[in-house]
């Protein structure tokens, strides 16, 4: 959890500061730090970690932030500013840490749907 909340800190910070290289290598750090929590949490409990929609909504993101580093090269599309939106998301990860607050979000999601 801190990690996340120290991502989330970093990444306001770069909005006010223009030092690119160094928050681009601070990305990076999170971006591995959140691979390694990806696979510890897969290799302890690989059947289960896929029925949370919280661990999948976490690895779509994380998904997302490999292809925009990996492929940044390939396409302009894949530059790293066009995935920053999904970086700022990576807070909601501290949403799985209280399971009060999942059920919050649980419940307003099907009351959303309910009125659509």
């Amino acid at each position: 959890m801190i990690v996340v909340i120290i991502s989330a800190f970093v990444i306001a910070l770069e909005e006010e500061y223009s030092n690119a290289a160094l928050f681009r290598v601070a990305e990076e750090v999170f971006l591995l730090l959140y691979v390694l929590e990806f696979v510890m949490k897969v290799y302890v409990d690989p059947r289960g970690f896929w029925r949370s929609a919280f661990n999948v909504f976490g690895s779509a993101l994380l998904l997302l932030s490999l292809v925009a580093v990996f492929a940044e090269g390939a396409a302009s599309f894949f530059s790293w500013q066009n995935f920053r939106p999904f970086r700022a998301l990576w807070i909601l990860k501290i949403i799985s840490f209280f399971p009060s607050l999942q059920a919050l979000v649980v419940m307003l999601a099907k009351a959303t749907k309910r009125a659509l």
